[in-house]
């Protein structure tokens, strides 16, 4: 791939995103050596490993993530099927190397708590709201029924 220096045509942002993508091709990159055929041997380089296990984290984070919204929004797994979230995963996981971030560093046992208890206690006060409504229309209906019928019953002795 070429750098931003052997294109000078580039405007200034094209020239910072071919010195990202270079950047990133890099780490990514195998490294070659030879066995004693003289045979090309790729093994993953430290850093090839850390994008390998970036990805890998980051597609666990995104899976997790649609699956605590999947109760909420049950269309979501026919949006972010496992090939999208693959995707999504590793071009975050470029940009996260590109900027220097670390997701996985500020998942602490706390978020992972609430990233695991707020879904179902979500779902469960929505469920729990409409239960409460149910029955309270299901009282005044019979409510409204038991006057109805007592309306029904003086009107009849009226009539008669």
């Amino acid at each position: 791939m070429s750098t931003a220096a052997e294109n000078p045509n580039l405007n200034p942002m094209q020239q910072a995103l071919l010195s990202s993508a270079a950047a990133v091709d890099e780490a990514v990159a195998p490294v070659l050596t030879v066995d004693e055929q003289g045979n090309p041997i790729e093994e993953p380089t430290a850093q090839q490993a850390s994008a390998g296990d970036a990805i890998s984290r980051n597609r666990d984070f995104l899976a997790m993530g649609i699956g605590m919204l999947t109760p909420m929004l049950p269309f979501l797994p026919q949006c972010y099927t496992p090939e999208v979230i693959e995707q999504i995963a590793a071009a975050f996981t470029a940009v996260e190397i590109k900027r220097g971030w670390n997701l996985g560093e500020h998942m602490t046992p706390e978020l992972a708590l609430a990233m695991a208890a707020l879904p179902p206690s979500v779902a469960a006060f929505m469920l729990g709201r409409e239960y409460l409504a149910a029955k309270r229309a299901e009282k005044t209906a019979q409510k409204g029924a038991n006057q109805k019928s007592a309306f029904g019953d003086v009107a009849n002795e009226h009539s008669q």
